[in-house]
């Protein structure tokens, strides 16, 4: 999978268009909480957000608007951690 995602961001790099957002060097990361049906080993509860559990979805952007890079992480960990990761 992460192979393919690759080969993906390098052709979509290629293509001429893609410079005119940028040169693919800056990038964006954010975190979005999802709610959670049933069992899940990264879930976790948080009133906050969720009547029951739910997880974190962590993903990263290129300025040519290509994600390239995705990591489930639990709710309740902070997403500067995995920044780097």
């Amino acid at each position: 999978m992460a192979a393919a995602n690759a080969a993906v961001v390098n052709y979509h790099h290629r293509l001429p268009l893609t410079s005119v957002f940028g040169g693919g060097t800056l990038s964006s990361s954010d975190g979005q909480r999802f709610p959670v049906k049933g069992k899940s080993t990264t879930a976790r509860a948080m009133k906050k957000y969720f009547a029951g559990q739910g997880l974190s979805t962590y993903t990263h952007v290129s300025d040519q608007h290509t994600t390239f890079g995705t990591k489930v992480i639990i709710v309740t960990r902070r997403e500067a951690h995995y920044m780097l990761d």
